[in-house]
């Protein structure tokens, strides 16, 4: 989803729970909720912080398994 500039990224897996998303502006995270886990969570917080572009990983940044030490 896109809007003003901004695109959103989200994963829902209800059987876990799990909602992760993610707002990015010109492919840099701006904004994230994290519910019902903390996987990851730490890893998009020091993204933000540090303003790193995530346009190469965007696909596939919410996924459980994604290994933010490729960032």
């Amino acid at each position: 989803m896109e809007f003003s500039g901004f695109e959103e990224i989200r994963v829902v897996n209800k059987q876990k729970g799990i909602y992760k998303k993610v707002v990015l502006k010109q492919d840099i995270i701006v904004g994230a909720i994290w519910m019902e886990t903390k996987k990851g969570a730490d890893d998009v917080a020091c993204l933000i912080d540090d303003r790193v572009k995530v346009k190469k990983w965007k696909e596939s940044l919410l996924e459980d398994d994604f290994d933010f030490s490729l960032i």
